[in-house]
């Protein structure tokens, strides 16, 4: 089975290309949560989870020629979280349970976003492009 082209569920380049973005927003984020509780410690309690959730759905977004929006939205964001993975375990251990909500929150957000993104494009496509 093909990763790219109309007909494959997940556009694999686009796939990876969007977990880079959405690792390189967690990674940004993370760092500038540090300061974001230093300055204004209500907003870094929930710095962290408000960066995931942009990072995720910017990783979501992006869909490419996929005809499984949803499955690609949620592919991307989870491979982002993949990538930081290391990190989140340098930093706090294994904690299962952080991991594990985490990962259902990328692959829900991921999902949303590209279902969405998705059901956009193909309103903005022409008619007869739709019917192929």
């Amino acid at each position: 089975m093909s990763t790219t082209g109309p007909d494959s569920a997940v556009d694999g380049p686009v796939a990876v290309q969007a977990a880079s973005m959405g690792f390189t927003i967690l990674m940004l984020g993370g760092l500038a949560a540090l300061l974001a509780a230093a300055m204004l410690p209500a907003v870094g309690r929930f710095w962290l989870a408000g960066v995931a959730v942009v990072a995720f759905a910017i990783a979501g977004s992006r869909i490419g020629m996929a005809s499984s929006p949803l499955l690609h939205g949620a592919c991307a964001a989870v491979g982002a979280y993949v990538l930081a993975l290391s990190v989140v375990f340098f930093t706090t251990g294994l904690q299962l349970d952080h991991v594990l909500t985490t990962t259902a929150a990328a692959v829900d957000i991921g999902a949303a976003t590209g279902h969405l993104c998705g059901r956009f494009a193909m309103a903005r496509r022409p008619r007869t492009a739709r019917s192929r």
